[in-house]
């Protein structure tokens, strides 16, 4: 089984202690489980773009969707 890509590893590329960041709804599924994004891409995982492209779920397909539609690439 391959393993799942883990968010960046270096701290100082986290915010620090006591920061406010503002993030998105990225994923609701039928186990009532939500997963959050951050708005700021700094803090996503250096890959995300990538992964997204390929990613088999229904929020993957409308990112790809609103990117496209924000005159990105996706």
């Amino acid at each position: 089984m391959p393993s799942k890509k883990l968010p960046r590893r270096d701290p100082a590329r986290w915010p620090a202690e006591g920061c406010v960041a503002d993030f998105e709804i990225w994923w609701m599924d039928e186990r009532a489980q939500i997963r959050l994004k951050p708005v700021d891409p700094a803090y996503l995982v250096e890959d995300f773009d990538r992964w997204v492209a390929h990613e088999n779920s229904v929020a993957a397909a409308q990112w790809r969707q609103r990117a496209r539609g924000a005159g990105g690439e996706a």
